[in-house]
């Protein structure tokens, strides 16, 4: 694939303010920068309990990741999470640099950190945490493996003294790339992962612990591409050890929904996603805690808006789709020829660019409901998703009228899963083998008959409701089971041929008999009784053979049967990677 298709980070390694040491900060080319920190005089702080914003799991949350917050001063810390805050942001991801919070083996400087998770939760924001950066006397610094017994010792520490005050921990950062952890090691990072989970959960069972935390890359020297990364995570046994993944999606040279290379990071997820379905995780998210733009030279500002407008509406009508953490507030030295110094919502002198505008338009859009994409499903790790009373409980009065409406809501919620069962099949097809016209418009077309046979069942309901007082058996059945081949995501030299002949048939069949019976006097005693039933049946089929020399091979397997799914996680492919 093309570098200039493929953006990749640059990292400023903050060694000599992250380690207390005269290390010279140092420049790599290809991927993001450790946030600075600092270590002041050992002394602890008494923090008063209260208990931290928790963190909505769904796509509309939309934060801020700004790795900076940590080593800031009092008085900048909270200049820019005022900031922050004027944009209509209630979460941030910060680093917490282990390497700076026990300099020392045993000895913990919380200082910086008492201060950010103050500041923060008066004013309501959220905290996910990420915790990296090798100690000298835990391996090669920053980026060196350690006994994962001594990392969960760490995040023991910290998620004990925060409980209830921090929300989420993500377990390292970027380790699909060897400038964060080196050697690359999914397995190796599997063993630090389920030592960490079990640590957190122990501490603070409702802390949302965070996995993966990959960046978008190809397979180099110096990386892994994310999906080998998480696929060897899972045959490493990492299932059951984390309630989200995450991922940074950058790419500079093109927008999130163009995916026309076979590395872009909206495939990358949907491989990612067919695997969490694989191992029996499709109800968990993915969480975007990072994605941003730069502002120099080609990229522009407008170009910042655009694209990170484009990434979260189009994030919003992803299945399974978490927060979204957008790097970073502000430039730290604006006009610069380096991307990594210009990627902030705000100048160096506070002014602000447009994306900081469409940031704080898109927050209020959706925290004002009117998300007109398709909702994540499922309930994350607090469970209860957004299912619930519907609109009866006090409202409606007329029986008839609340069956009605409970049927239509049932009916909806159906047609919605059997679209989204369609819309995943199209995608996974569209992944494996490239765009078809034929089989985008066979799943379009049943997509449609779905909704019309929705639309039926619905009508013929509400004209059998009877507005006296009625006793309702609802009794819906849905069964989607779509059985996928083997996707081979092969990049062919030569000829290839694919077939892909999706198969799906909707029957919706609702049953509704009302029998009023009345005495002669005044005294009318009716009873109704509505027993719908609705069947959804998808049988997808797809075979693919390409005849052709790989150029590089990867073999996700994945089976869905959706049912009602959901819960609640800079780099690139052609992207970017960075730290936090």
């Amino acid at each position: 694939m093309p570098a200039s298709r493929l953006c990749t980070r640059s990292l400023t390694l903050c060694a000599a303010a992250l380690l207390g040491t005269g290390l010279v900060a140092t420049e790599f080319p290809t991927i993001a920068p450790a946030a600075k920190s600092s270590v002041s005089q050992i002394r602890t702080v008494t923090l008063p309990y209260t208990m931290a914003a928790v963190i909505d799991e769904s796509s509309t949350t939309i934060g801020i990741a700004d790795s900076s917050l940590y080593s800031m001063s009092s008085a900048d810390l909270n200049a820019t999470l005022d900031k922050i805050q004027s944009l209509g942001v209630t979460s941030v991801r910060v680093l917490v640099p282990w390497a700076s919070v026990e300099n020392r083996q045993g000895v913990y400087d919380w200082t910086q950190l008492d201060q950010l998770v103050n500041a923060a939760q008066s004013r309501g924001i959220s905290l996910v945490a990420t915790v990296a950066a090798t100690p000298w006397w835990a391996g090669n610094i920053i980026s060196g493996h350690t006994d994962p017994a001594v990392y969960a010792g760490f995040t023991t520490a910290i998620a004990t003294r925060y409980k209830g005050k921090i929300s989420g921990y993500e377990v390292w950062n970027e380790p699909n790339s060897t400038l964060f952890y080196n050697p690359i090691d999914p397995a190796a990072y599997t063993a630090m992962l389920k030592a960490a989970y079990t640590a957190i959960k122990a501490a603070d069972p409702n802390a949302v612990v965070i996995a993966g935390v990959v960046g978008a890359a190809v397979t180099s020297g110096i990386t892994l591409n994310p999906v080998d990364f998480i696929s060897q995570m899972y045959a490493a046994g990492a299932a059951g050890y984390f309630n989200a993944l995450s991922y940074h999606p950058y790419q500079y040279d093109a927008s999130y929904s163009s995916n026309d290379h076979p590395d872009a990071p909206s495939l990358q997820i949907a491989a990612i996603r067919a695997l969490m379905a694989q191992y029996g995780d499709s109800a968990k998210k993915i969480w975007i805690t990072e994605y941003g733009q730069p502002t120099t030279g080609a990229y522009t500002e407008a170009r910042q808006a655009e694209f990170i407008r484009d990434f979260i509406e189009t994030w919003q009508k992803q299945a399974g789709a978490g927060p979204i953490y957008i790097y970073e507030t502000r430039d730290t030295n604006t006009g610069s020829s380096s991307t990594e110094e210009n990627f902030g919502l705000f100048h160096t002198d506070w002014t602000a660019k447009p994306a900081a505008q469409v940031l704080a338009e898109l927050i209020a859009k959706y925290a004002s409901g009117s998300n007109s994409g398709t909702p994540s499903t499922g309930g994350g790790n607090t469970g209860g998703g957004n299912t619930g009373g519907g609109t009866t409980g006090g409202g409606t009065t007329d029986p008839g009228a609340a069956l009605n409406d409970a049927f239509q809501q049932m009916m909806a919620a159906l047609a919605a899963q059997f679209q989204q069962m369609l819309n995943d099949l199209a995608a996974a097809l569209g992944n494996a083998y490239g765009a078809n016209a034929a089989t985008t418009t066979t799943v379009t077309k049943l997509a449609a008959q779905a909704s019309s046979a929705s639309a039926t069942t619905t009508a013929t309901t509400a004209a059998a409701t009877t507005t006296s007082t009625a006793t309702a058996t609802p009794t819906p059945t849905a069964t989607t089971t779509p059985s996928a081949a083997t996707q081979s995501t092969t990049q062919p030299k030569a000829s290839s041929s694919a077939t892909a002949t999706p198969t799906a048939t909707a029957t919706a069949t609702p049953t509704a008999t009302a029998t009023p019976s009345a005495t002669p006097k005044a005294t009318a005693t009716p009873t109704a009784t509505a027993t719908p039933t609705a069947t959804a049946t998808a049988t997808p089929t797809a075979t693919a053979t390409p005849s052709a020399t790989p150029k590089t091979t990867a073999t996700p397997t994945a089976t869905a049967t959706p049912t009602e799914t959901a819960t609640a996680t800079k780099s690139s492919s052609g992207a970017s990677t960075k730290t936090n």
